[in-house]
């Protein structure tokens, strides 16, 4: 999924659109995992950081536009990873 599809899903999500969240997801969990699994050393703690991401996407999703929303989301990973 490019920059421009990640966009528009983006928006999808936030009027409401499960099948949005449901692309987004399928489309970056693993990188997402891969990089916090990286920071964590651990794959229990990078589950749980990765379900958090989602999760809190799912519920309170950004204000668009989000002009890159892959960075964002790296970003809540990199800042959980973080955290935790």
């Amino acid at each position: 999924m490019d920059k421009e599809e990640l966009q528009v899903k983006f928006v999808e999500l936030c009027n409401g659109e499960k099948r949005a969240f449901e692309e987004i997801y399928e489309n970056l969990k693993t990188p997402v995992y891969t990089i916090v699994l990286r920071m964590t050393r651990s794959t229990a703690l990078s589950e749980d950081i990765l379900q958090e991401i989602f999760l809190k996407l799912y519920r309170t999703p950004p204000e668009p536009p989000v002009k890159n929303p892959r960075a964002y989301i790296f970003q809540m990973a990199r800042n959980l990873a973080i955290d935790s």
